[in-house]
């Protein structure tokens, strides 16, 4: 797996990030569809 694009798993669902210039980047719909409980996944 490469370690610069890496899944990271929050209440078990899983949130994208990727490093870039030497800091991690969060894919905000994963954040909220994780802290809003939704059903619905990309």
């Amino acid at each position: 797996m490469d370690e610069k694009k890496a899944l990271v798993v929050f209440q078990d669902k899983k949130i994208r990030r990727v490093w870039s210039g030497n800091e991690w980047f969060f894919s905000v719909t994963d954040i909220v569809l994780a802290l809003t409980d939704s059903v619905d996944e990309l």
